[in-house]
């Protein structure tokens, strides 16, 4: 009976060992594994470690840190023995202690390199940084943070990465780092949008201002200004808020809205007032004053002058006295008191000799240099004037050089001097050339550097994506192999009681239920986690919204001052009978001529990125375009003494192309081999060949300049590369162009190659499909209608002509062009025009489609359409709107014609011509 009663306790027993077994299988939770007493010892260290650092017993600390270290290396815990070693160098740190600090650092740091834990590589490199920093080794201190910075991705710690990426932005950005710098502020603020103090927020959004500031990129700078205000107004922390308010003004200041920069540097004013920050006070008091001396506001700049010296009497620093008394002495200056204005930079300028500050000296010096040429007293002018170059020259100072040089042009021509005054103004205008090619370089960089930041974080963000797919994997494989091993344990449990395994049922269910709590929580985290990628997506689409902005406000407020510069330069220089006067316009007409390349080469690459070139397909003779292209350029090649050679073959080459975009390669080859040929000769041959591939046309623009190594034959093809960059480089521009001409070749199905060698030449072949025909077919060429004796028009000696333009400076050159040619009538604004065409009937209409505020060029076309009289007249679209699509937009709302901005009188007298010939 015994018997029986065991073997049904066994089959009892196997049967709910089976179910136990079943019920692991389906989901269940195990129970945790036995206790490891070692891993409790080393947590027990750790926390002891950090518990320890927070105390103000300098012997205690050294003491517990070096037993725990002990302890952690006869465990064998590598880890915390790297963490006291740590701990060792930020406890010596504190304590200034600065070589016990950098041994303990250098140990820890070979550690991490012996172990690969790049995290705590950064974190040792970071550390390091701090105490060079306070050691006064600058070069030493830089390097460590770059080190930093390139593992800092790699740092495991949330705290330690916040306060790094603080402390790194502002190393980087003091050392002029500016890039790493924008890159750290950026991943900081990225990495923990949710864990990272406010205050830490604040300090972060307040350095990418000041580094999109330092590039001259406003607008974003302004948005991340508003950041840090946000962020401080939800600390309450008026000194952060006051300096953010103060940012924000200055930031409207360099981009002359002078009312909303009032507003905000008095609020920082008020707020500087509450606190009692006499330092701050005097500051805004005095960004106060310079903004109401350029408004000619002079008794209120005078009474904020006088707030801040008022301040600053009880502040020991006599820097603040020869900055007030010079910024006083350009106020008395505009105002006409040349004495008061002349004691004052006395005063400055003795200031600033007496405290060596070379920089203010500059300032101080050319402003007493202004007030003596107003009051005639040349000699003592030159004298400031030439010191002061001295200074800008020996400490780089190039804005206050540009200025300089202008005073000084202005100088030499009141003492009848115009040689010496139209070399330093061209000396101005050409470093005034180099910084704006700087900006321009910098805005390009804060484009580019967005873009890959964005692109690395969508890459950070996918390899993490995979990370946690590969533990969840990892997770279930050790689950599969712990209910494995548990349903081993179940089988020798089946020997147990039921009341055992009821037991184990029970709590089985507990851990159900523990588990689907974590499984909701987990969902729960997902839709945050989803909700973040939607916010992140939205933001890249509101930063591409931004910068298409940014290049359309860039194109049209650039391509319209342009028009009036370019064209009454060429004005000058085709009438002027001075010659002084004529080398000046031709000068201008060179730098603005310049400008308007780089511009073009930026926005057409801009296109390119963004895959917004149209190619317009025609047939089209490529020795006519050879032809004319090289015409224009014979007295760029004379003017250096350069032999233009052509040739071309007998038989015409006809291509299926872009007529546009060819023409611009060869005309930017031929310019180019121009630009970098000093003597010899500049040759284009043009050839049909006959490949594997087909049949193509080579061009070859061969010169005889200064070549290119092998080293660099592809570096010419990058993006805003030269072979000499810098401000120190041979020859000035982007270094956009060869980029912007293989990438059109490779739209059109060609390619652009190069052979050189260094000090004899280069030869950049273009390669394109041609056709087969033996010899050119016959264009047809569609005259203009032969218009009756009997219209009214033909009875008119001058036709009537309306010019709508609201820019007085390109309404002003289209009137002197036009004069004789047409009886030319202005218009200002959309209704004036409106108006001169109900008591007029003109024969042409040159309409520009930005009229500033109420109705556009287009509407005013509308208008004009519904009128009688008006329905065929022809209408030309004038403006800066230059954009991919614009000319195809504005041709289908209506109008005729379309001529960009800026255009050379040659192109509005041809346009002129075309639409008084012609019926519509």
């Amino acid at each position: 009976m015994y018997l029986c009663f065991v073997q049904a306790m066994l089959r009892v027993g196997l049967a709910v060992g089976g179910l136990f077994c079943s019920l692991m299988l389906m989901g269940g939770e195990l129970p945790p594994e036995p206790h490891d007493t070692n891993r409790q010892i080393t947590d027990e260290l750790s926390k002891k470690i950090e518990t320890t650092l927070r105390s103000s017993d300098t012997g205690f600390v050294y003491n517990t840190i070096k037993v725990s270290m002990a302890e952690a290396a006869r465990q064998g815990d590598e880890h915390i023995v790297f963490k006291a070693h740590l701990s060792m160098g930020r406890a010596a740190y504190r304590f200034n202690n600065l070589a016990l600090a950098l041994s303990s650092i250098e140990m820890a740091q070979q550690m991490a390199l012996s172990r690969k834990d790049w995290g705590g590589l950064s974190e040792s490199f970071f550390l390091k940084a701090l105490i060079f920093r306070k050691l006064d080794l600058n070069e030493k201190m830089v390097s460590a943070a770059r080190a930093a910075a390139e593992y800092f991705d790699d740092l495991k710690s949330d705290s330690i990465a916040v306060e790094a990426s603080i402390a790194l932005t502002r190393i980087l950005y003091e050392s002029g780092e500016y890039q790493n710098a924008y890159e750290i502020a950026l991943k900081g603020l990225s990495r923990f949008p949710d864990q990272m103090p406010v205050r830490s927020r604040a300090l972060l959004y307040n350095y990418l201002g000041m580094l999109c500031d330092q590039w001259g990129v406003l607008l974003p700078s302004l948005k991340y200004y508003q950041q840090a205000l946000d962020e401080s107004g939800k600390l309450a922390d008026s000194g952060l808020i006051s300096v953010a308010y103060n940012n924000i003004g200055l930031v409207y200041k360099k981009m002359k809205r002078y009312d909303f920069a009032i507003r905000y540097l008095e609020r920082s004013q008020s707020i500087d007032q509450a606190r009692g920050d006499s330092v701050g006070l005097a500051e805004v008091c005095n960004n106060l004053g310079i903004i109401y001396t350029s408004l000619r506001m002079f008794d209120k700049g005078l009474q904020c002058y006088n707030q801040s010296f008022s301040i600053i009497k009880g502040i020991s620093d006599s820097s603040f006295y020869s900055l007030i008394y010079n910024n006083l002495g350009d106020l008395y200056l505009a105002m006409g008191n040349y004495s008061l204005a002349l004691e004052l930079a006395q005063k400055s300028v003795a200031i600033d000799r007496a405290l060596l500050s070379e920089a203010e000296l500059a300032t101080s010096l050319q402003t007493r240099g202004k007030v003596f040429v107003h009051l005639r007293r040349y000699d003592e002018a030159l004298a400031d004037y030439l010191e002061a170059e001295v200074i800008c020259r020996r400490n780089s100072l190039l804005g206050e050089l540009i200025s300089l040089y202008s005073e000084l042009a202005d100088l030499y021509r009141l003492m009848d001097e115009p040689a010496k005054a139209f070399g330093l103004l061209k000396k101005s205008i050409q470093m005034n050339d180099s910084v704006f090619n700087v900006q321009l370089m910098n805005q390009s960089l804060y484009i580019i550097l967005d873009r890959e930041l964005v692109e690395k974080q969508d890459e950070i963000n996918r390899l993490k994506a995979e990370r946690q797919s590969e533990v969840v994997v990892l997770a279930e494989k050790n689950e599969l192999i712990r209910r494995k091993t548990w349903f081993q344990y179940s089988l020798m449990l089946a020997m147990a009681v039921t009341a055992v395994v009821l037991v184990f049922m029970l709590r089985l269910h507990k851990k159900n239920r523990i588990a689907n709590m974590k499984l909701r929580l987990q969902n729960i985290d997902m839709e945050h986690q989803k909700a973040k990628l939607i916010q992140a997506i939205e933001k890249g689409k509101e930063a591409d919204r931004l910068k298409e902005n940014f290049l359309t406000s860039m194109n049209h407020e650039l391509r319209t001052p342009l028009n009036g510069i370019i064209g009454f330069a060429e004005i000058i220089e085709n009438e002027s009978t001075d010659d002084v006067l004529a080398d000046m316009a031709r000068a201008i007409n060179q730098s603005g001529s310049r400008l308007m390349t780089t511009l073009n080469g930026l926005l057409n690459l801009s296109q390119i990125e963004r895959n917004m070139v149209e190619v317009t397909w025609s047939v089209f003779s490529v020795n006519e375009m050879v032809d004319d292209i090289a015409r224009k350029f014979k007295s760029q090649a004379e003017q250096k003494s350069l032999q233009l050679n052509i040739s071309l073959p007998e038989k015409p080459i006809r291509v299926s192309s872009d007529e546009v975009l060819v023409a611009r390669v060869i005309g930017n080859l031929l310019d180019n081999a121009i630009k970098f040929t000093n003597q010899g000769s500049v040759s284009v041959s043009l050839k049909g060949v006959s490949t594997p591939a087909g049949y193509r046309m080579i061009l070859d623009v061969a010169d005889t300049g200064i070549g290119i190594d092998a080293d660099h034959l592809e570096t010419v093809f990058h993006q805003f590369r030269q072979v000499s960059e810098g401000l120190v480089r041979d020859f000035e521009g982007t270094g956009v162009g060869l980029s912007l001409c293989r990438s059109y070749l490779i739209l059109l199905g060609g390619d652009l190659k190069v052979v050189s060698t260094p000090g004899q030449g280069s030869v950049f072949s273009i390669l394109l499909p041609a056709l087969w025909e033996e010899a050119d077919k016959s264009v047809l060429k569609f005259n203009r209608a032969i218009q009756n004796q009997d219209d009214e028009s033909a009875s008119e000696s001058i036709p009537m002509v309306l010019l709508v333009e609201d820019d007085d400076i390109n309404r002003e050159f289209a009137a002197y062009t036009l004069s004789g040619i047409c009886e030319l009538m202005a218009a200002t604004t959309a209704q004036m025009a409106l108006d001169l065409v109900d008591n007029h009937h003109y024969k042409a209409i040159l309409l520009d489609i930005n009229l500033g505020r109420g109705l556009s060029g287009l509407d005013v076309l509308h208008q004009i359409r519904k009128k009688h009289g008006y329905e065929q007249v022809p209408v030309a679209a004038v403006t800066a709107n230059t954009q991919r699509g614009d000319k195809e937009r504005l041709l289908a709302g209506g109008f005729n014609h379309y001529l960009p901005k800026p255009y050379s009188r040659k192109e509005l007298i041809a346009l002129l011509d075309k639409m008084l010939n012609q019926r519509i």
